[in-house]
């Protein structure tokens, strides 16, 4: 499956639900190009920080899904939310599947309410064969790997020696998502 987007999304507004470091890093990338200006950033919390998610949604050109998995993000994503967004916009989710609500981006796909999703986590893993999602044309699907990169790898390392240290020196071993 292979879809062209049109548009240059150097200058689209993105909002991004979760993680504010993972956050930063995907708009500073999205918003200045992989080399870009960490200054190129500054005041964009203060542009988001009052808005209501529902405005964020409505707004964005790009939402992208960095939240972790709890009861109170299942599903946060659901129709009347997914409804709210533009019909130019895009929706990614690496974070986990079940944030959003499958059916209803599915529907939204497939009417063309939304112009395209990007994918790298669903609600069931491996993405079943014959699966809805994998007949349309405008997403984007990768089989939950989109995050094996030199960075994560060495942040993995980092905790990985981290919480050896801890263990030899006779702390409490951190956990890693307690660090990152």
């Amino acid at each position: 499956m292979r879809v062209a987007i049109q548009d240059d999304i150097h200058n689209a507004y993105e909002s991004a639900a979760g993680v504010r470091r993972l956050r930063e890093r995907v708009e500073l990338r999205i918003f200045t190009g992989p080399f870009g200006d960490p200054g190129a950033l500054e005041g964009f919390d203060a542009l988001v920080a009052n808005r209501e998610p529902d405005d964020l949604l409505r707004a964005s050109d790009v939402v992208s899904v960095h939240a972790t998995l709890a009861p109170e993000t299942r599903g946060v994503l659901d129709a009347r939310r997914i409804g709210l967004m533009k019909p130019t916009a895009y929706l990614i989710n690496t974070a986990r599947g079940p944030i959003v609500d499958e059916a209803a981006l599915v529907a939204a796909l497939a009417q063309g309410r939304i112009a395209g999703a990007g994918l790298d986590v669903f609600d069931r893993e491996p993405l079943p064969a014959g699966h809805p999602l994998a007949r349309l044309t405008n997403v984007i699907l990768t089989p939950h790997l989109g995050w094996p990169t030199d960075e994560a790898y060495e942040c993995f390392a980092d905790a990985a020696a981290d919480a050896l240290l801890a263990y030899l020196d006779g702390r409490d071993v951190p956990r890693f998502a307690e660090q990152h």
